[in-house]
């Protein structure tokens, strides 16, 4: 993807986690498309793995966050 490599590596990341945060709070969606890019994952098991691996443990832990 064109400027991927520009993109948020770590959602635990304190000032991401801040920020997320704060979006939770002031109702703001997050329009992400997210891919686990790591060598034992198939390419078309990417995005799959993004949703179980890092979305659903982020809506967890930050339920109003719209996505």
């Amino acid at each position: 993807t064109t400027n991927s490599s520009a993109g948020v590596k770590d959602l635990n990341n304190d000032q991401v986690k801040d920020t997320l945060a704060a979006m939770a709070d002031l109702g703001l969606p997050l329009l992400v498309h997210g891919e686990v890019v790591e060598a034992h994952i198939d390419i078309f098991d990417r995005e799959k793995e993004f949703l179980d691996t890092k979305l659903a443990p982020l809506q967890a832990s930050l339920p109003n966050l719209r996505v």
